[in-house]
């Protein structure tokens, strides 16, 4: 839905811009377009009864969705084919549809280890501190990225892909939380609701110290990791790859 408001926001837009719409053309090529998808495809895959998981085995299933993700990303690179096209009833929906509105840069997530989280532990109860099983069908969506970015770069003229490598660092920092500055690994910072909602429950108040939790309610991290990924990724050499996000800034295509 994001991306379907946003390429319908550019495709609206920008032809009424007149001698604007190259600058506006230019800037969008020069933004950093952040792509996290997948993990509510797994959350829904692993439900009792999932249509997904009749149509596909977890090999399956993984590829598959990569293979969708590619497709959406490469549809949204021809801008002056989109607007050669474009009708409020003709309106592509999916982030491939970015490369076509003139996005050049991308920064695409990993999936983190699902099997982790405080909500999937506490339904599957697994022998371990997180349910590998689930972990090891994320593995294989991921296990995928990385090729299909590096394809993605190598085929759409003037496209850069970054992967961001999460998985491994999230799931460290559960298995390690004092040697990343944490001390609660397991239990989220505020309760979670009940009946299905994975959020907070209405009226509790949340841990004091927030920034010790993994885990804001039974499925977020907390802002405290968000920040350890986005310093990582702005300014490493390890979380993204080929490049961070600071050295994909100043590439000028």
């Amino acid at each position: 839905m994001q991306v379907k408001l946003f390429k319908e926001t550019v495709q609206q837009n920008l032809p009424s811009l007149g001698e604007h719409n190259n600058r506006a053309k230019h800037a969008l090529s020069e933004s950093i377009f952040v792509v996290c998808m997948g993990s509510n495809d797994y959350i829904n895959y692993l439900q009792p009864g999932s249509n997904a998981r009749k149509l596909y085995n977890e090999e399956q299933f993984g590829e598959f969705l990569v293979k969708e993700l590619g497709n959406h990303l490469e549809a949204s690179f021809n801008f002056r084919e989109l607007l050669n096209t474009f009708s409020p009833h003709n309106c592509f929906a999916s982030p491939q549809d970015l490369y076509r509105v003139g996005a050049r840069k991308f920064v695409v997530f990993e999936i983190s280890p699902l099997g982790c989280l405080p909500d999937l532990i506490d339904k599957t109860k697994p022998p371990t501190s997180c349910n590998e099983q689930i972990n090891g069908l994320v593995s294989i969506f991921n296990s995928y990225l990385g090729a299909k970015t590096n394809e993605l770069t190598s085929t759409l003229n003037g496209s850069t892909f970054i992967t961001a490598k999460t998985y491994q660092l999230v799931y460290d920092i559960v298995h390690n939380p004092l040697h990343h500055g944490f001390k609660d690994a397991r239990y989220p910072c505020c309760a979670s609701g009940i009946n299905g909602n994975r959020g907070c429950k209405p009226g509790t108040v949340p841990c004091q110290r927030r920034d010790s939790h993994v885990f804001w309610d039974a499925v977020h991290p907390t802002e405290a990791v968000y920040r350890r990924i986005a310093a990582e990724c702005f300014n490493g050499q390890a979380l993204c790859t080929p490049m961070n996000i600071v050295q994909l800034s100043g590439q000028h295509l």
